[in-house]
């Protein structure tokens, strides 16, 4: 089905607009701009979106972020009388807001913006839809999934202690149901899209699943099926929006201190069309980062096409996390990069992912009645499900960051980012390509970077 593409011209803002791939021959690509590190860009004077992308009422969802002298630039009607100020969404992380903006104002509004103004579709964050889901799961082993995959030698772990007591982990998501796994370790909870939810949800069942993978307790499961942190807490972040995942990147830095807050999971990003010093989404990861927050992000399941790293994994300062395929058994000589991973380097010409975790047949918690309550997906009971993808990858680094943190409270995140990748295999033969993957590094040995954590000096936090 051909879809209509509306291009609105922005002679007055010059954007970020990364070449795209071969296989989004709609997107304008200028080939003669230079990609080196550190920002490579295209200044691309379009702003596109299709009739899907329209809101109920028929108008484009917009992201705006001014130059840094232009403050925000549109703090009244009078400044900027387009843009409607009883629906904006303030995002100072990021210098800018999002809001919703009549097609027919669109191009009046990018004249009058001033230069060096991004005006951004203010995409849906896209889950991966049940069939796309199901395709990621075609090498189930005969007789269905056997094996609760988890890093390798977390259990000796847990057995020395480190189970993320007392620690917290964020998770920006599409929610997360009460599960008995989750619902008695969720300590905060806030819903930053419109329904603005006051009670833990999860329509569409992603985020239970991630909030299972990083923490669940296993309570349903006599602890078969539990986190890779089961004893951490956790923080639910509902978004919808891609504004809406900047706004609560701010919430975790303005409430960092009062939760004592180190870990952040984002199991979600789209393209990277713009290098990470002008892409909002990474802009924010970034001052997260600054914050002294962890920021632990999906790859992305674009591969094997080299160059396919979603933001904000694109950020140098991001942990960002490929998937591994054990092939549903014990053995390492069978192992791969998930075929599907997103490859490296990222558009800034960066090596990505920085590791890998289990990413294929993932048992997590149902959300039940959710979009991806669907009894295709393998389950055990009515309880769990498996799906595949680096947004279960993600979670189970995420975990290990805060047993890590617990071991050594001390650690930044360029210390844990160096413990991972000391403690991480070399990179496994990847399926497509046949040789190792060429960007980043392997699977993540729990034990080893514990030992390594703990090497630096810290003592155990009770």
């Amino acid at each position: 089905m051909n879809v209509e593409t509306n291009k609105i011209r922005c002679q007055a803002r010059k954007f970020a607009q990364h070449q795209p791939s071969t296989k989004s021959a709609s997107k304008v690509v200028n080939p003669h701009d230079d990609f080196g590190p550190q920002g490579s860009h295209h200044n691309d004077d379009f702003f596109e979106y299709n009739q899907s992308d329209l809101t109920h009422d028929r108008r484009v969802p917009v992201l705006i972020t001014f130059p840094d002298e232009a403050q925000t630039g549109c703090e009244s009607s009078q400044s900027c009388p387009l843009i409607p100020h009883d629906e904006k969404m303030d995002l100072p992380l990021v210098n800018g807001l999002a809001t919703y903006i009549e097609p027919d104002n669109l191009q009046y509004l990018a004249d009058y913006l001033p230069e060096g103004t991004n005006l951004i579709l203010n995409n849906r964050v896209k889950y991966p839809e049940i069939p796309q889901l199901m395709s990621d799961m075609d090498m189930i082993p005969q007789g269905g999934v056997g094996r609760v995959e988890r890093l390798p030698n977390i259990e000796k772990v847990w057995e020395r202690g480190f189970t993320g007591k007392g620690k917290k982990i964020v998770v920006i998501d599409s929610g997360i149901h009460p599960h008995a796994d989750l619902k008695d370790k969720v300590v905060e909870w806030v819903d930053f899209s419109t329904s603005k939810h006051k009670k833990m949800m999860d329509d569409y069942g992603h985020g239970t699943h991630v909030a299972g993978v990083a923490a669940g307790k296993g309570t349903k499961s006599n602890g078969e099926i539990s986190g890779i942190a089961p004893d951490a807490d956790i923080v639910g972040l509902r978004i919808t929006t891609k504004a809406e995942a900047i706004r609560a990147l701010q919430w975790c830095i303005e409430n960092k201190e009062r939760l004592d807050l180190d870990v952040v999971n984002m199991s979600l990003g789209e393209e990277a069309r713009r290098g990470h010093a002008f892409d909002p989404w990474s802009v924010a990861v970034k001052k997260a980062t600054e914050a002294g927050l962890t920021v632990v992000v999906a790859a992305g399941n674009e591969g094997p096409d080299p160059g396919s790293i979603s933001t904000p994994g694109i950020f140098p300062g991001a942990i960002t996390v490929g998937a591994y395929d054990s092939k549903g058994t014990p053995e390492l000589d069978d192992d791969t990069v998930w075929r599907k991973s997103s490859q490296g380097p990222t558009i800034d010409n960066l090596h990505k992912p920085d590791v890998l975790a289990p990413g294929v047949a993932i048992f997590g918690p149902l959300a039940p009645k959710s979009h991806l309550d669907n009894e295709a997906f393998p389950h055990r009971g009515t309880d769990y499900f498996a799906i595949s993808g680096t947004s279960q990858a993600t979670p189970m680094i995420a975990g290990l960051v805060s047993i890590l943190k617990q071991a050594n409270p001390a650690l930044g995140t360029e210390d844990i980012k160096s413990i991972l990748r000391e403690a991480s295999a070399e990179a496994p033969i990847h399926p497509t390509l046949g040789t190792p993957a060429p960007d980043g590094a392997g699977l993540v040995d729990a034990e080893k970077a514990l030992d390594l954590a703990l090497a630096r000096g810290a003592t155990m936090v009770a």
